[in-house]
């Protein structure tokens, strides 16, 4: 940035705030925290509106009103930033000059998007490309990024195709990178990672386990979705942790995937340990306690049949997490 930035102290690159604060890193620490706050708020209590022009400056109004003394508002200067995904080059910003227009647009155009289940494929490539010219447009001195994450999950669920959040960005410079090839006509990245978001996020409501995480709903896709085993009490089961997710964790061993309750443990397992466990508080699968009764009364029948079922071997490869970070 030039050192002529009117949204920077006089003299340094740290831009004007609420905190008065003068160093790079006490404000980005007090940001980070005071943004994660707001975006907390923003999951539980969405902005209303009609993903416009508005609307997305609502977004980042909300994000960032405790931060920044413009939040909410379009920038008054023309900037620039080398993206290393673009050998060095800047994404072309929109002028500032012509923001609101562009905005009207953008967003114009994205609202006229249909999801359609039965051409996944073709929807999320007009969805990345509609997404990143909202992005490039790059209204905000700051919080473009986060903005528009908010502002493109808000669109996904109101529209029937919501995004998993923890698969969407793993890494938030990853997803900048996405974002900025995308300006460029290269979106097949993005794409691909918005039809994995959304399908990892329909398969978090699991038939047997109910709702997961998604680093269990990944694990488990990874491995072909093995049937789960719901040990009994009495049972003792040796294996390596898969994953824990809430209060379930899963164990893997040659015999297949097991569902323990955390509570089984002294220390809650992390992924990865080996576990000898004896069950003393046994969890059923959520499709058999759904039946109730009526599952209850089919004797003991079925039950003996599937235990005469070879189990089947299961190869380990749990995923690793990614180090997350926050994208500028």
């Amino acid at each position: 940035m030039s050192d002529q930035d009117p949204y920077c102290y006089p003299g340094t690159s740290v831009l004007i705030n609420k905190f008065g604060a003068r160093d790079q890193d006490t404000l980005d620490l007090r940001e980070q925290v005071t943004t994660k706050k707001a975006l907390r708020d923003l999951a539980k209590n969405p902005v209303k509106g009609n993903f416009d022009t508005e609307h997305l400056m609502e977004v980042h109004r909300r994000i960032f009103a405790d931060v920044y003394p413009w939040a909410g508002q379009q920038r008054i200067y023309n900037m620039s930033k080398p993206e290393a995904v673009l050998g060095g080059h800047s994404v072309v910003y929109g002028d500032h000059k012509d923001m609101k227009q562009l905005l009207d647009r953008d967003t114009k155009d994205l609202g006229r998007l249909r999801w359609d289940d039965n051409n996944k494929a073709q929807s999320a490539a007009q969805f990345t490309k509609l997404i990143s010219n909202v992005w490039q447009a790059h209204p905000f001195r700051e919080g473009n990024t986060r903005t528009i994450g908010v502002f493109m999950h808000q669109f996904a669920k109101e529209r029937g195709f919501e995004l998993d959040r923890e698969t969407m960005w793993p890494a938030a410079s990853e997803t900048r990178d996405f974002l900025a090839k995308a300006t460029v006509g290269d979106g097949k990245d993005f794409a691909k990672r918005v039809l994995q978001a959304h399908q990892i996020n329909k398969e978090r409501n699991h038939p047997e386990l109910g709702r997961i995480t998604s680093m269990t709903a990944q694990a488990l896709r990874m491995m072909g979705k093995p049937e789960i085993q719901f040990p009994k009490q009495g049972d003792e089961l040796k294996g390596q942790v898969l994953t824990v997710s809430y209060n379930t964790a899963l164990v893997a061993n040659a015999r297949g995937v097991h569902a323990f309750d955390v509570k089984n443990f002294a220390k809650t397992p992390q992924s990865n340990d080996r576990v000898n466990v004896s069950i003393e508080h046994a969890i059923t699968a959520r499709s058999k306690s759904d039946r109730g009764d009526e599952k209850d009364r089919s004797d003991d029948k079925s039950q003996r049949a599937q235990d005469k079922i070879p189990a089947k071997t299961v190869k380990l490869a749990p995923p690793k997490l990614s180090d997350r970070d926050r994208s500028r």
